[in-house]
């Protein structure tokens, strides 16, 4: 099934490349933005092609990624109506995520090991110990 984004691309003859958050500089990957969209909408009742047929700002070279996520969260919240209130619940997840993604960057880590997280945090005084204390390392490792 050809969905209104690949149409787009293969119109437009899409080779481009995007400029991560860290700087660095990739191939695009609609891939990663379909994905994004599924997850976005996962559980309403909302169609997702209408935000993935409403999204214009990929087709330039060495975008940033952040200015395709903020897009995103731009085009659902002008497909929010009366009748399609969910995309307000779309957009809140983009802009999460977003946010998500800046506070990563500026605490210079990427998500990964909770336990380790949590240990440096309690070490910094920056969580309390007593979620160690309530937690286990396999507990904390497994969630």
């Amino acid at each position: 099934m050809t969905t209104v984004i690949n149409e787009k691309i293969q119109k437009n003859d899409l080779k481009k490349t995007v400029i991560k958050r860290s700087g660095e500089i990739k191939k695009f990957d609609i891939e990663k933005v379909k994905k994004v969209i599924a997850w976005s909408t996962e559980g309403l009742q909302i169609n997702p092609l209408k935000l993935e047929s409403s999204i214009d700002i990929i087709f330039t070279d060495k975008i940033e990624t952040k200015n395709i996520q903020e897009n995103l969260i731009y085009h659902a919240l002008t497909l929010t109506s009366v009748k399609e209130p969910d995309w307000r619940i779309v957009a809140g997840r983009l802009l999460m995520m977003n946010k998500w993604k800046d506070t990563q960057r500026k605490r210079g880590y990427i998500y990964g090991d909770l336990y380790s997280h949590i240990t440096k945090m309690v070490n910094e005084k920056k969580y309390d110990d007593k979620i160690l204390k309530i937690y286990s390392e396999k507990e904390l490792k497994d969630s």
